[in-house]
């Protein structure tokens, strides 16, 4: 039984990996993809993290089923939709980088979450295409590390190179 339970959660961070990967690098032009990612995993982050929810099928499922709202929402409100995943984005990435400074507080990561994300938020509005490059390619890149998980003494460059090739890929494709 463990043997099964250790290669589910092994092929989800596989999953996640590829999903922050194409989020990375086309984020802009896939915008309603970046969105569907972003909330999927806020979704099973907030199953988990504050509702304590245990079993890791809920999670996904209910991870799941906030992507497809996110997808719906990206589809029929685009505006709404950019400014939720912007929040989430930027609160993400930002949530991450308090991990990766060592805050153990729970409190304190929540916080660098509100900050991150509605400077995610402020950013959108404010420079339009390009903050959804920065956001995407940051939000990506801080969903490859979680689930690469490298050390901690690597996963700073990790993130940022991601992050920087993200912001380069996309930049061409929008300059082509």
């Amino acid at each position: 039984m463990s043997k099964i339970k250790a290669l589910s959660v092994s092929q989800m961070n596989v999953l996640q990996i590829i999903l922050g990967l194409i989020v990375v690098t086309t984020g802009l032009k896939l915008y309603w993809f970046f969105v569907a990612v972003m909330v999927f995993v806020f979704g099973m982050y907030i199953a988990s993290d504050l509702f304590h929810v245990q079993t890791r099928w809920l999670i996904q499922i209910i991870g799941l089923v906030v992507g497809v709202i996110g997808v719906v929402l990206g589809v029929y409100q685009k505006q709404i939709a950019i400014v939720v995943v912007s929040f989430i984005s930027g609160g993400y990435g930002a949530y991450y980088l308090a991990q990766l400074l060592g805050i153990k507080s729970g409190v304190l990561r929540w916080i660098f979450f509100n900050v991150g994300g509605i400077l995610g938020i402020i950013m959108v509005v404010t420079q339009g295409e390009w903050a959804l490059i920065l956001l995407s390619s940051w939000g990506g890149a801080t969903l490859v590390c979680k689930h690469l998980n490298p050390q901690r003494s690597i996963a700073f460059g990790v993130f940022l190179t991601l992050t920087l090739v993200g912001i380069l890929v996309q930049a061409a494709v929008l300059g082509g």
